[in-house]
């Protein structure tokens, strides 16, 4: 059993990491439409075709944020990371102890990590890839990197993704 103590993460850091984690996987639906633009400028030698493509990257852009808050950040697993708690990794098992008394302790199998990353200061795991359902741990939580190490192979068998 290993335990790691109470952390959390601002509510903007998790948003940031949801947004950036969309954004590697949606790039292409932002891209296509101000390259279609782009290319239109450059063939008709019209350099008006270059506006419209600024405004559709902007408009796709700040149409999509509240989305991606409203579907992504507010799981119950950003708030999750958010609340302060502290984790203890038995042999297959994560469970998530809340400093708040009046929430009770969260139970997760390893078998729903689907994958891990450490990304930016932070260890990501993956609950869900669809729907970027996520457990941040920030890597200041952990005492050190051995500390890291055991709190992985208690936890996560070899077979999940890196």
């Amino acid at each position: 059993m290993v335990e790691v103590q109470e952390h959390h993460i601002e509510a903007s850091r998790y948003l940031s990491i949801v947004v950036r984690l969309f954004l590697k996987r949606y790039w292409l639906c932002f891209a296509l439409p101000v390259a279609a633009f782009v290319v239109l400028a450059a063939v008709r030698g019209d350099s008006r075709f270059l506006i419209v493509a600024l405004i559709v990257a902007l408009a796709a852009f700040s149409a999509t944020l509240p989305l991606v808050y409203y579907y992504y950040a507010l799981l119950p697993e950003g708030r999750w990371s958010v609340l302060p708690h502290r984790l203890v990794a038995d042999t297959g098992v994560l469970t998530l102890h809340f400093t708040d008394e009046n929430m009770n302790p969260i139970t997760i199998p390893c078998e729903a990590i689907v994958r891990r990353r450490v990304s930016r200061g932070c260890m990501l795991l993956m609950l869900d890839d669809r729907r970027l359902r996520l457990l941040v741990v920030p890597l200041s939580a952990f005492s050190g990197e051995q500390h890291l190490r055991d709190f992985l192979t208690t936890l996560i068998p070899q077979e999940v993704k890196q």
